[in-house]
């Protein structure tokens, strides 16, 4: 059966903390124990620069592995904004069967805190398999946004769903894979335009058909960070990556 475990980061300025999760090998994993964090000295934190990245601040890892028989992997962040806003950056990486060597970019994606009404993030990945390692990166966001985090709460759950392994496409969720000439678009089943911006806003290439988009070529453009957004009718979708190659 799926395992479920959410926990709350907290942090806290005052106390100096042995950081675990600082690089991959070091993950906080999540794997329906009763993992429980005490307080953390975040600003201890720094950069592992693993590759594939999506920036170069300071990073966290947290880390699920699939169990058998489940066939689909939820993963989320929720935090409460008290005074200001601010913005976290995140990665979600997979590493098949467990190589950490052949590590995979599903997600390069932020989300906002708005002033007082907080923020949060979900995906839901199917598709998976037994053994399969799921990391969620956390970076590390600006000094005046680092006592959001102490209303902080990540999930990592990995369950089975009956539904899915009949095959309904109507429950799958879209999941982005980025690779080195190419994004895939798994599970699209409505995108059918989308549009390319690199971080100077300068519009690199749009494109609109009639169909879902399966790919897009990416083999000609610089290496960087770009924003990928998606349209559907009313519907926007924003995603960051990077070229790499």
């Amino acid at each position: 059966m799926g395992k479920i475990t959410t926990f709350l980061i907290c942090i806290s300025y005052l106390l100096s903390y042995a950081q675990d999760g600082n690089t991959i090998s070091t993950a906080l994993v999540i794997d329906g124990s009763d993992l429980s964090v005490n307080l953390m000295n975040n600003a201890g934190l720094t950069a592992s620069n693993l590759t594939p990245i999506c920036t170069t601040d300071a990073d966290i890892f947290y880390k699920h592995i699939v169990s058998s028989g489940d066939n689909y992997v939820t993963i989320g962040m929720s935090s409460a904004s008290i005074s200001i806003g601010a913005k976290i950056d995140f990665q979600i990486l997979r590493a098949p069967l467990g190589d950490i060597n052949n590590l995979e970019e599903v997600t390069c994606a932020d989300y906002n805190i708005p002033l007082i009404l907080g923020g949060s993030f979900e995906q839901v990945i199917d598709n998976i398999n037994a053994n399969d390692e799921f990391y969620l990166r956390v970076f590390k966001p600006s000094q005046s946004s680092m006592n959001l985090l102490s209303g902080t709460r990540i999930t990592m759950t990995s369950e089975f769903n009956s539904t899915l392994s009949n095959q309904d496409n109507n429950l799958r969720k879209l999941e982005i894979v980025v690779k080195d000439n190419s994004i895939n678009l798994i599970n699209n089943s409505k995108y059918n335009n989308y549009k390319i911006f690199n971080l100077l806003g300068a519009l690199v290439k749009e494109n609109n058909i009639n169909e879902a988009i399966k790919d897009i070529n990416i083999s000609g453009y610089n290496n960087g960070m770009y924003v990928l957004i998606l349209s559907y009718n009313n519907e926007i979708m924003r995603y960051k990556f990077i070229k790499r190659e």
